[in-house]
Protein backbone atom coordinates (compact mmCIF):
# COMPACT_ATOMS: atom_id res chain seq x y z
CA UNK A 1 0.00 0.00 0.00
CA UNK A 2 2.86 2.34 0.87
CA UNK A 3 4.55 1.61 -2.47
CA UNK A 4 1.33 2.40 -4.34
CA UNK A 5 0.97 5.67 -2.42
CA UNK A 6 4.54 6.66 -3.31
CA UNK A 7 3.90 5.82 -6.96
CA UNK A 8 0.82 8.04 -6.94
CA UNK A 9 2.80 10.87 -5.35
CA UNK A 10 5.48 10.58 -8.02
CA UNK A 11 2.85 10.54 -10.76
CA UNK A 12 1.21 13.63 -9.26
CA UNK A 13 4.55 15.44 -9.16
CA UNK A 14 5.33 14.49 -12.76
CA UNK A 15 1.88 15.57 -13.94
CA UNK A 16 2.24 18.90 -12.13
CA UNK A 17 5.69 19.42 -13.67
CA UNK A 18 4.36 18.52 -17.11
CA UNK A 19 1.45 20.93 -16.68
CA UNK A 20 3.85 23.65 -15.56
CA UNK A 21 6.13 23.04 -18.57
CA UNK A 22 3.13 22.96 -20.90
CA UNK A 23 1.91 26.27 -19.50
CA UNK A 24 5.35 27.86 -19.95
CA UNK A 25 5.63 26.41 -23.47
CA UNK A 26 2.18 27.81 -24.27
CA UNK A 27 3.03 31.27 -22.94
CA UNK A 28 6.58 31.50 -24.29
CA UNK A 29 6.85 33.42 -27.49
CA UNK A 30 3.48 35.12 -27.22
CA UNK A 31 3.35 38.66 -28.46
CA UNK A 32 3.03 41.72 -26.26
CA UNK A 33 2.54 45.44 -26.68
CA UNK A 34 3.45 48.03 -24.07
CA UNK A 35 2.50 51.65 -24.66
CA UNK A 36 3.01 54.67 -22.49
CA UNK A 37 2.21 58.34 -22.06
CA UNK A 38 5.03 60.10 -20.23
CA UNK A 39 4.84 63.77 -19.32
CA UNK A 40 7.90 66.00 -18.83
CA UNK A 41 10.28 63.40 -20.26
CA UNK A 42 10.74 64.05 -23.96
CA UNK A 43 13.55 61.87 -25.35
CA UNK A 44 13.71 59.68 -22.24
CA UNK A 45 14.97 56.13 -22.81
CA UNK A 46 12.49 53.30 -22.14
CA UNK A 47 13.69 49.72 -21.52
CA UNK A 48 11.81 46.48 -20.96
CA UNK A 49 13.76 43.83 -19.01
CA UNK A 50 13.14 40.55 -17.22
CA UNK A 51 14.92 40.52 -13.86
CA UNK A 52 16.60 37.28 -12.81
CA UNK A 53 15.95 36.84 -9.10
CA UNK A 54 18.41 33.93 -9.10
CA UNK A 55 21.42 35.96 -10.20
CA UNK A 56 20.50 39.55 -9.22
CA UNK A 57 20.86 40.68 -12.81
CA UNK A 58 18.83 41.19 -15.92
CA UNK A 59 18.51 37.97 -17.88
CA UNK A 60 21.07 38.16 -20.66
CA UNK A 61 19.21 35.88 -23.02
CA UNK A 62 16.15 38.10 -22.79
CA UNK A 63 16.02 40.59 -25.66
CA UNK A 64 16.04 44.06 -24.10
CA UNK A 65 13.49 46.17 -25.90
CA UNK A 66 14.38 49.84 -26.11
CA UNK A 67 12.41 52.86 -27.23
CA UNK A 68 12.42 56.56 -26.49
CA UNK A 69 9.66 58.96 -25.56
CA UNK A 70 8.51 60.95 -28.60
CA UNK A 71 5.71 63.47 -28.37
CA UNK A 72 5.15 62.22 -24.82
CA UNK A 73 4.53 58.63 -25.96
CA UNK A 74 6.40 55.34 -26.47
CA UNK A 75 5.59 51.86 -27.79
CA UNK A 76 7.46 48.61 -27.19
CA UNK A 77 6.47 45.44 -29.05
CA UNK A 78 7.92 41.96 -29.07
CA UNK A 79 7.49 38.35 -28.05
CA UNK A 80 8.03 37.05 -24.53
CA UNK A 81 10.89 34.67 -23.87
CA UNK A 82 9.43 33.84 -20.49
CA UNK A 83 6.07 34.43 -18.84
CA UNK A 84 6.59 36.53 -15.75
CA UNK A 85 7.32 39.89 -14.15
CA UNK A 86 9.08 42.46 -16.30
CA UNK A 87 10.45 45.85 -15.37
CA UNK A 88 9.82 48.95 -17.47
CA UNK A 89 12.61 51.48 -16.93
CA UNK A 90 11.93 55.08 -17.94
CA UNK A 91 15.24 56.90 -17.66
CA UNK A 92 14.91 60.62 -17.15
CA UNK A 93 17.77 62.69 -18.56
CA UNK A 94 17.48 65.29 -15.82
CA UNK A 95 17.73 62.89 -12.86
CA UNK A 96 19.98 60.31 -14.51
CA UNK A 97 18.00 57.54 -12.78
CA UNK A 98 15.08 55.42 -14.01
CA UNK A 99 11.52 55.25 -12.85
CA UNK A 100 10.66 51.57 -12.57
CA UNK A 101 7.30 49.83 -12.98
CA UNK A 102 6.64 46.11 -12.76
CA UNK A 103 4.32 44.59 -15.35
CA UNK A 104 3.26 41.04 -16.11
CA UNK A 105 3.76 39.54 -19.57
CA UNK A 106 2.45 38.11 -21.81
CA UNK A 107 -0.27 40.70 -22.25
CA UNK A 108 -1.45 42.19 -25.51
CA UNK A 109 -2.37 45.56 -24.07
CA UNK A 110 -0.32 47.22 -21.33
CA UNK A 111 -0.42 51.01 -20.93
CA UNK A 112 1.61 53.17 -18.56
CA UNK A 113 0.83 56.77 -17.66
CA UNK A 114 3.77 58.52 -16.00
CA UNK A 115 5.05 61.95 -15.06
CA UNK A 116 8.71 62.59 -14.22
CA UNK A 117 8.01 66.03 -12.76
CA UNK A 118 9.18 66.30 -9.17
CA UNK A 119 11.54 63.33 -9.21
CA UNK A 120 14.66 63.72 -7.09
CA UNK A 121 17.96 63.83 -9.08
CA UNK A 122 20.29 60.94 -8.34
CA UNK A 123 17.66 58.79 -6.59
CA UNK A 124 16.06 55.54 -7.73
CA UNK A 125 12.32 56.04 -8.23
CA UNK A 126 10.44 52.78 -7.47
CA UNK A 127 7.03 53.91 -8.72
CA UNK A 128 4.52 51.11 -8.99
CA UNK A 129 0.96 51.97 -8.16
CA UNK A 130 -1.94 54.37 -8.54
CA UNK A 131 -1.83 56.37 -5.32
CA UNK A 132 -1.88 59.65 -7.19
CA UNK A 133 -4.94 58.58 -9.21
CA UNK A 134 -6.59 57.45 -5.97
CA UNK A 135 -6.10 60.93 -4.56
CA UNK A 136 -3.83 59.83 -1.71
CA UNK A 137 -0.42 61.40 -1.09
CA UNK A 138 2.53 59.03 -1.14
CA UNK A 139 5.98 58.25 -2.47
CA UNK A 140 4.75 56.25 -5.46
CA UNK A 141 2.33 58.62 -7.14
CA UNK A 142 4.08 59.20 -10.49
CA UNK A 143 2.76 56.31 -12.54
CA UNK A 144 -0.32 54.17 -13.21
CA UNK A 145 -0.68 50.94 -15.18
CA UNK A 146 -3.55 49.30 -17.02
CA UNK A 147 -3.34 45.83 -18.56
CA UNK A 148 -5.55 43.06 -19.92
CA UNK A 149 -3.63 40.53 -17.80
CA UNK A 150 -5.50 39.57 -14.59
CA UNK A 151 -2.12 39.18 -12.86
CA UNK A 152 -1.49 42.92 -13.30
CA UNK A 153 -4.52 43.72 -11.14
CA UNK A 154 -2.98 41.65 -8.33
CA UNK A 155 0.37 43.44 -8.78
CA UNK A 156 -1.47 46.74 -8.34
CA UNK A 157 -3.23 45.44 -5.19
CA UNK A 158 0.10 44.38 -3.71
CA UNK A 159 1.84 47.69 -4.35
CA UNK A 160 -1.18 49.72 -3.22
CA UNK A 161 -1.03 47.81 0.05
CA UNK A 162 2.71 48.42 0.27
CA UNK A 163 2.26 52.10 -0.54
CA UNK A 164 -0.37 52.57 2.15
CA UNK A 165 2.02 51.20 4.78
CA UNK A 166 4.93 53.22 3.42
CA UNK A 167 2.78 56.35 3.78
CA UNK A 168 2.29 55.40 7.44
CA UNK A 169 6.06 55.01 7.78
CA UNK A 170 6.61 58.45 6.24
CA UNK A 171 4.15 59.97 8.71
CA UNK A 172 5.98 58.31 11.59
CA UNK A 173 9.32 59.48 10.18
CA UNK A 174 8.07 63.06 10.01
CA UNK A 175 6.78 62.93 13.60
CA UNK A 176 10.04 61.40 14.86
CA UNK A 177 12.17 64.10 13.24
CA UNK A 178 9.85 66.81 14.60
CA UNK A 179 10.04 65.34 18.11
CA UNK A 180 13.83 65.13 17.90
CA UNK A 181 14.13 68.77 16.84
CA UNK A 182 11.79 69.83 19.64
CA UNK A 183 13.71 67.75 22.21
CA UNK A 184 17.04 69.07 20.94
CA UNK A 185 15.88 72.60 21.65
CA UNK A 186 15.00 71.59 25.24
CA UNK A 187 18.64 70.89 26.10
CA UNK A 188 17.81 67.69 28.04
CA UNK A 189 20.71 65.25 27.29
CA UNK A 190 18.76 62.07 28.16
CA UNK A 191 15.80 62.96 25.95
CA UNK A 192 18.09 64.10 23.15
CA UNK A 193 19.98 60.79 23.19
CA UNK A 194 16.73 58.80 23.32
CA UNK A 195 15.25 60.57 20.31
CA UNK A 196 18.61 60.47 18.51
CA UNK A 197 18.48 56.67 18.79
CA UNK A 198 14.97 56.70 17.32
CA UNK A 199 16.16 58.85 14.40
CA UNK A 200 19.15 56.55 13.74
CA UNK A 201 16.85 53.52 13.76
CA UNK A 202 14.40 54.98 11.23
CA UNK A 203 16.11 53.60 8.07
CA UNK A 204 15.80 50.08 9.51
CA UNK A 205 12.04 50.45 9.93
CA UNK A 206 11.07 50.97 6.28
CA UNK A 207 11.90 47.37 5.22
CA UNK A 208 9.73 46.17 8.12
CA UNK A 209 6.72 48.07 6.79
CA UNK A 210 7.25 46.69 3.27
CA UNK A 211 7.71 43.13 4.53
CA UNK A 212 4.54 43.41 6.59
CA UNK A 213 2.68 44.58 3.47
CA UNK A 214 3.96 41.48 1.65
CA UNK A 215 2.79 39.27 4.50
CA UNK A 216 -0.68 40.84 4.49
CA UNK A 217 -1.00 40.42 0.72
CA UNK A 218 0.07 36.77 0.80
CA UNK A 219 -2.47 35.96 3.52
CA UNK A 220 -5.19 37.52 1.33
CA UNK A 221 -3.93 35.88 -1.90
CA UNK A 222 -2.04 32.71 -0.85
CA UNK A 223 -2.20 31.02 -4.28
CA UNK A 224 -1.32 34.11 -6.32
CA UNK A 225 1.72 34.31 -8.57
CA UNK A 226 2.24 37.78 -7.12
CA UNK A 227 2.61 36.20 -3.67
CA UNK A 228 5.91 34.74 -4.89
CA UNK A 229 6.99 38.18 -6.15
CA UNK A 230 6.14 39.69 -2.75
CA UNK A 231 8.26 37.05 -0.97
CA UNK A 232 11.17 37.47 -3.40
CA UNK A 233 11.23 41.20 -2.73
CA UNK A 234 11.15 40.79 1.07
CA UNK A 235 12.73 37.42 1.89
CA UNK A 236 15.75 39.15 3.51
CA UNK A 237 13.60 40.69 6.28
CA UNK A 238 14.03 38.35 9.26
CA UNK A 239 10.85 39.39 11.05
CA UNK A 240 8.59 37.88 8.38
CA UNK A 241 10.64 35.50 6.24
CA UNK A 242 10.07 32.55 8.57
CA UNK A 243 6.40 32.82 7.54
CA UNK A 244 7.42 32.85 3.88
CA UNK A 245 8.84 29.37 4.39
CA UNK A 246 5.37 28.14 5.33
CA UNK A 247 3.62 30.11 2.60
CA UNK A 248 5.95 28.62 -0.02
CA UNK A 249 5.28 25.06 1.15
CA UNK A 250 1.53 25.75 0.92
CA UNK A 251 1.78 26.79 -2.75
CA UNK A 252 0.67 24.34 -5.45
CA UNK A 253 3.54 22.30 -6.87
CA UNK A 254 3.06 23.97 -10.26
CA UNK A 255 3.79 27.34 -8.62
CA UNK A 256 6.82 26.03 -6.72
CA UNK A 257 8.36 24.68 -9.93
CA UNK A 258 8.11 27.95 -11.86
CA UNK A 259 11.10 30.16 -12.59
CA UNK A 260 10.14 32.42 -9.67
CA UNK A 261 9.21 29.55 -7.37
CA UNK A 262 12.65 27.99 -7.80
CA UNK A 263 14.30 31.38 -7.27
CA UNK A 264 12.39 31.81 -4.01
CA UNK A 265 13.34 28.30 -2.86
CA UNK A 266 17.02 29.24 -3.30
CA UNK A 267 16.59 32.53 -1.44
CA UNK A 268 14.91 30.80 1.49
CA UNK A 269 17.61 28.13 1.43
CA UNK A 270 15.00 25.37 1.45
CA UNK A 271 16.23 21.84 1.84
CA UNK A 272 14.38 18.64 2.68
CA UNK A 273 17.57 16.64 3.21
CA UNK A 274 18.69 16.65 6.84
CA UNK A 275 22.39 16.21 7.54
CA UNK A 276 23.39 12.74 8.69
CA UNK A 277 27.06 13.41 9.49
CA UNK A 278 26.63 13.11 13.28
CA UNK A 279 25.01 9.67 13.49
CA UNK A 280 28.06 8.33 15.34
CA UNK A 281 26.93 10.43 18.32
CA UNK A 282 24.16 7.92 19.06
CA UNK A 283 24.97 6.34 22.43
CA UNK A 284 26.67 9.48 23.79
CA UNK A 285 25.16 11.50 26.62
CA UNK A 286 25.10 15.00 28.14
CA UNK A 287 24.38 16.18 31.69
CA UNK A 288 24.02 19.96 31.29
CA UNK A 289 23.24 22.83 28.93
CA UNK A 290 24.69 26.34 29.01
CA UNK A 291 22.41 29.34 28.95
CA UNK A 292 19.27 30.35 30.78
CA UNK A 293 15.52 30.17 30.33
CA UNK A 294 13.36 33.18 29.38
CA UNK A 295 12.80 33.57 33.14
CA UNK A 296 16.61 33.82 33.44
CA UNK A 297 16.93 30.59 35.39
CA UNK A 298 19.19 27.62 34.75
CA UNK A 299 17.70 24.44 33.32
CA UNK A 300 18.13 21.11 35.16
CA UNK A 301 18.66 18.92 32.10
CA UNK A 302 19.34 15.69 34.02
CA UNK A 303 16.06 16.07 35.88
CA UNK A 304 14.13 16.69 32.66
CA UNK A 305 15.67 13.60 31.05
CA UNK A 306 14.86 11.41 34.05
CA UNK A 307 11.23 12.57 34.20
CA UNK A 308 10.49 11.75 30.56
CA UNK A 309 10.80 8.74 28.29
CA UNK A 310 12.05 10.93 25.42
CA UNK A 311 13.37 14.49 25.27
CA UNK A 312 13.99 16.25 22.00
CA UNK A 313 16.81 18.82 22.01
CA UNK A 314 16.19 21.08 19.03
CA UNK A 315 18.40 23.98 17.92
CA UNK A 316 16.83 27.05 16.37
CA UNK A 317 16.76 30.87 16.23
CA UNK A 318 13.92 33.34 15.89
CA UNK A 319 15.48 34.79 12.72
CA UNK A 320 16.21 31.44 11.01
CA UNK A 321 13.51 30.54 8.48
CA UNK A 322 13.62 26.71 8.37
CA UNK A 323 14.14 26.18 12.10
CA UNK A 324 11.39 28.58 13.15
CA UNK A 325 8.98 27.07 10.63
CA UNK A 326 9.35 23.72 12.40
CA UNK A 327 8.37 25.10 15.80
CA UNK A 328 4.57 24.87 15.35
CA UNK A 329 5.00 21.23 14.27
CA UNK A 330 6.99 20.48 17.42
CA UNK A 331 4.37 22.28 19.53
CA UNK A 332 1.68 19.98 18.11
CA UNK A 333 3.82 16.91 18.86
CA UNK A 334 4.43 18.21 22.38
CA UNK A 335 0.72 18.69 23.03
CA UNK A 336 -0.06 15.20 21.70
CA UNK A 337 2.62 13.29 23.65
CA UNK A 338 3.51 15.38 26.71
CA UNK A 339 1.41 13.27 29.07
CA UNK A 340 3.00 10.11 27.67
CA UNK A 341 6.47 11.25 28.71
CA UNK A 342 7.73 13.52 25.91
CA UNK A 343 9.54 16.83 26.48
CA UNK A 344 11.22 19.34 24.19
CA UNK A 345 14.11 21.66 24.99
CA UNK A 346 14.60 24.37 22.37
CA UNK A 347 18.15 25.78 22.37
CA UNK A 348 18.16 29.19 20.70
CA UNK A 349 21.09 30.86 18.95
CA UNK A 350 19.52 34.28 19.23
CA UNK A 351 21.44 37.28 20.51
CA UNK A 352 18.51 39.53 21.28
CA UNK A 353 16.46 38.57 24.35
CA UNK A 354 13.35 40.44 23.18
CA UNK A 355 13.39 38.87 19.69
CA UNK A 356 13.83 35.41 21.22
CA UNK A 357 11.04 35.70 23.78
CA UNK A 358 8.73 37.44 21.32
CA UNK A 359 9.15 34.55 18.87
CA UNK A 360 8.30 32.08 21.65
CA UNK A 361 5.13 34.08 22.41
CA UNK A 362 4.19 34.53 18.74
CA UNK A 363 4.46 30.80 18.07
CA UNK A 364 2.70 29.94 21.39
CA UNK A 365 5.47 27.50 22.36
CA UNK A 366 4.90 25.92 25.77
CA UNK A 367 7.87 23.55 26.03
CA UNK A 368 11.29 24.30 27.59
CA UNK A 369 13.58 27.03 26.23
CA UNK A 370 17.18 28.00 26.88
CA UNK A 371 19.67 30.38 25.28
CA UNK A 372 23.09 31.90 25.92
CA UNK A 373 22.10 34.88 23.71
CA UNK A 374 25.48 34.72 21.98
CA UNK A 375 24.46 33.60 18.50
CA UNK A 376 27.12 31.50 16.80
CA UNK A 377 29.57 32.36 19.57
CA UNK A 378 27.54 30.25 22.00
CA UNK A 379 29.25 27.36 23.78
CA UNK A 380 26.54 24.94 22.64
CA UNK A 381 27.06 26.00 19.03
CA UNK A 382 30.67 24.87 19.26
CA UNK A 383 30.02 21.83 21.46
CA UNK A 384 27.50 20.32 19.06
CA UNK A 385 29.50 21.47 16.01
CA UNK A 386 26.49 23.21 14.52
CA UNK A 387 26.86 24.12 10.87
CA UNK A 388 23.24 24.82 10.10
CA UNK A 389 19.87 24.81 11.78
CA UNK A 390 17.38 23.25 12.24
CA UNK A 391 19.25 20.44 13.97
CA UNK A 392 18.06 18.14 16.76
CA UNK A 393 18.97 15.21 19.00
CA UNK A 394 16.55 12.78 20.65
CA UNK A 395 17.47 11.57 24.17
CA UNK A 396 16.10 8.76 26.33
CA UNK A 397 15.38 9.01 30.08
CA UNK A 398 19.04 8.40 30.93
CA UNK A 399 20.24 11.36 28.85
CA UNK A 400 21.60 9.07 26.12
CA UNK A 401 21.32 10.09 22.47
CA UNK A 402 19.09 7.66 20.56
CA UNK A 403 18.71 9.55 17.26
CA UNK A 404 20.28 12.56 15.56
CA UNK A 405 18.87 15.13 13.13
CA UNK A 406 15.34 13.86 12.59
CA UNK A 407 12.64 15.59 10.58
CA UNK A 408 9.43 16.43 12.51
CA UNK A 409 7.74 13.56 10.65
CA UNK A 410 10.44 11.13 11.79
CA UNK A 411 10.10 12.33 15.38
CA UNK A 412 6.33 11.77 15.16
CA UNK A 413 6.79 8.22 13.86
CA UNK A 414 9.31 7.37 16.57
CA UNK A 415 7.01 8.67 19.32
CA UNK A 416 4.03 6.78 17.89
CA UNK A 417 6.05 3.55 17.88
CA UNK A 418 7.60 3.87 21.35
CA UNK A 419 5.21 5.81 23.61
Amino acid sequence: MKVNRNIWLWMLALLSLAACQQEVKHLKGRGYKVTGAVANCEGCEVKLQLYDYNQYKYVQQTPIRVDSVKNNHFTIKGRTTRAGFYEVHIKDKATGQPMVAIIYLPATAVHLTADTKGLVPGEWQPVQSELHAAGRPGSFDNISITSNSPVQAEITKYFLLQDSLVVEYLKKEKKTYAAYRSTYDSGNPKLINAWADSVRDLPNKLPLYKAYAADLFIRQHPQSEVAILAMLENYHEKTTNYRFYRYFNALPLSRQLTFYGQALARKLNLSNKPARSKQHWVGSSITYLKGKTPAKAELDVKKIFSQNKYTLLTFWASWNVPSRAQMPEYQRLYQQHQKQGFEIIAVSFDQDYKAWTQAIADEALTFQHVSELKGEDAFEYRRFRIRDIPFNILFDNRGTMVAVDLTPQEVARKLKQNL
